[in-house]
């Protein structure tokens, strides 16, 4: 019985080790994975339809200038890119927190979501607490 209890003892001890050394590295890989997305996020541009969506044509006719340096092509207007298309319909509907559950797949799809939320912050809850 007591080399029953020994072996119990060992074996939650080994896997209370590994799951602190899982926290450990998953912390690392975390920060080392925030680092890499800021550098990258500070290198990128904008694509040039965010900037003709937000009226910066400047900067968007810079990029397209860019890219057609870049792929050889002479480019000798940017108008027609550029220009904003007409509407003529609404489009003010507003959402709210119903729509979700306007159909029988939106409701799954919510249900779902709203499950695997809670399962993993009680996994994270429990494992942080190892």
């Amino acid at each position: 019985m007591t080399e029953f209890v020994l072996k119990t003892a060992y074996i939650y001890k080994m896997f209370q080790m590994l799951c602190t050394f899982a926290v450990r590295i998953r912390s690392t890989c975390v920060l080392i994975c925030l680092f890499v997305f800021d550098i990258a996020l500070r290198l990128v541009p904008e694509s040039f339809r965010w900037y003709a969506a937000h009226d910066r044509h400047h900067d968007a006719e810079k990029i397209v200038r860019h890219v057609a340096n870049v792929n050889g092509k002479t480019l000798h207007s940017t108008e027609h890119i550029l220009r904003k298309p007409n509407t003529t319909k609404s489009t003010t509907k507003k959402h709210t927190i119903l729509d979700m559950f306007s159909s029988k797949k939106l409701i799954i799809v919510t249900v779902l979501s709203a499950l695997n939320w809670y399962v993993v912050c009680f996994l994270m809850f429990i494992f942080q607490k190892i």
